[in-house]
């Protein structure tokens, strides 16, 4: 090497090249995602077992491939173990993730018969807020002649989908019937 000013040197390097490939690892989809508080999450790992001409496609037909999700920054404090029956699927149920986070989830996919040969692929879920959105309920509790009073009972549920909490609260109104 020789760098602008006339100075050079060596240098060397070792690489250390595996005798088995590696397989390719993906996961469905871009690689940045967008949901909300209240949907919920799949995400399906593919895996492919490389096609070369090192190793023998008899050898790589029987390979069997095991997987496991994580997410690693430590923001998803859930199992995401035994999500699906399927090792290569991710399901979370909605209000899992906390609106205004973003969540890194990976996949690691090994061979089952030499964990050291494995891969990882990874997707940035964003989780977007949502708009208040209010449940109301009611049932007339007395009176249903004209001119009597009908009170009804309301539970008015909203969701504030940002720190995913429930607010509950209960107000009652008095309707009257008039006639003009």
């Amino acid at each position: 090497m020789a760098n602008f000013l006339g100075s050079s040197g060596t240098s060397e390097v070792a690489l250390k090249k595996l005798a088995w490939p590696v397989p390719t690892l993906s996961i469905q989809g871009p690689a940045n995602r967008l949901t909300t508080h209240s949907a919920s999450l799949r995400l399906k790992a593919f895996a492919k077992l490389p096609n070369t001409g090192c190793v023998s496609d008899s050898d790589l037909a029987s390979a069997r491939m095991s997987f496991q999700w994580s997410e690693p920054s430590g923001l998803y404090s859930g199992s995401l173990s035994g999500t699906s029956k399927n090792p290569r699927m991710l399901n979370l149920p909605a209000r899992a993730l906390t609106a205004g986070q973003n969540y890194t989830f990976e996949v690691l996919g090994w061979l089952t018969d030499d964990p050291t040969v494995n891969n990882t692929a990874h997707v940035v879920v964003e989780v977007q807020p949502e708009d208040l959105v209010p449940r109301i309920s009611g049932r007339c509790v007395a009176g249903t002649d004209l001119g009597e009073g009908c009170h009804i009972a309301i539970k008015l549920i909203m969701s504030f989908a940002r720190s995913g909490r429930m607010i509950r609260s209960k107000l009652t109104f008095i309707c009257f019937v008039a006639f003009f």
